[in-house]
């Protein structure tokens, strides 16, 4: 099983609205694309967690491990697209998600077979955001990996957060953006050097780069795996792209998969979010010819 920690929210659209969070979108194609997943959030207990729990109920997406949240509000973003469908995000602060709580359930949790933890940078913009998923991390069972897609958004993260999520990092996705991030936070002029350098001061065993419409490329200890976007995708909006690569990254990663085969068919899956609206497909056959390409892998 793969656990996942952190936001759920809806992303405010101009015109719409879309259930989202990067935690929550890669957990849902996990599941829809027939693999074991748990989901561990915090919603608030109003309209918009009312909502959710009906969205959730109406796609078969167990629940169970989502916090209910008495005093603090549902998560939301405001999204605007550019001309070329980029994203800009104004996430709102002091939501549910923020005060994710270390329960019983949670704790249960930890005492099942999971292979691996999925978890981002925003879930610790608060103090008990962060101490709670540093508690899972460190409380998790011997030899299960770790999962970092950092997702860096504008005032919600600083060093310390980062240092302390790469020390559990197994498995690393970040943009060319996030890169130049952190190559200006750890003062490295140079990309390579600076996947070199979180490799070997923080045993990171394999980073992906996502480059958007150049592609992306994969640096393992057999060596760097490169993948091109297909010419003829003509976006609807990038929003959750990143998200879907990094669920078939992670079946991958666990079933054994060769590294080229796992950042062509994440290419291709993320490609295909680039053309609905949103996130997560409306309908569960968009998984169809996907999860076809699966069948018999298992972690």
């Amino acid at each position: 099983m793969i656990l996942t920690i952190g936001e759920i929210l809806f992303d405010i659209f101009p015109d719409y609205q879309r259930l989202g969070g990067a935690p929550f979108n890669f957990s849902f194609h996990l599941q829809s694309l027939g693999f074991p997943a748990a989901f561990v959030s915090r919603i608030g207990n109003d309209e918009n967690g009312k909502r959710i729990l009906a969205l959730l109920e109406k796609k078969a997406v167990d629940s169970q491990f989502i916090q209910a949240d008495p005093v603090h509000p549902t998560g939301h973003v405001m999204v605007r697209l550019n001309a070329e469908g980029i994203p800009d995000f104004n996430i709102v602060p002091d939501v549910a998600y923020d005060h994710l709580a270390y329960e019983s359930e949670i704790q249960m949790l930890l005492s099942q077979d999971i292979r691996l933890i999925y978890y981002g940078t925003l879930i610790q913009r608060t103090k008990t955001g962060a101490g709670t998923l540093m508690k899972i991390l460190e409380n998790r069972p011997p030899g299960t990996k770790c999962f970092y897609d950092i997702n860096l958004r504008p005032a919600c993260y600083d060093k310390e957060i980062i240092r302390a999520s790469l020390s559990h990092c197994d498995v690393l996705k970040l943009s060319e953006e996030e890169l130049a991030v952190l190559k200006s936070m750890f003062k490295v002029l140079d990309d390579d050097t600076m996947i070199d350098y979180l490799r070997d001061e923080y045993s990171v065993e394999w980073v992906c780069l996502t480059k958007g419409r150049h592609g992306s490329r994969l640096h393992t200890p057999q060596g760097i795996h490169a993948a091109s976007v297909a010419k003829d995708i003509t976006p609807v909006d990038t929003v959750g792209a990143g998200d879907a690569y990094a669920a078939v990254l992670a079946i991958g990663y666990l079933c054994g998969w060769d590294p080229e085969r796992i950042i062509s068919q994440a290419t291709e899956f993320a490609g295909a979010i680039c053309k609905i609206r949103g996130a997560i497909p409306d309908s569960s056959l968009f998984y169809q010819p996907f999860s076809d390409r699966m069948k018999g892998d298992t972690f």
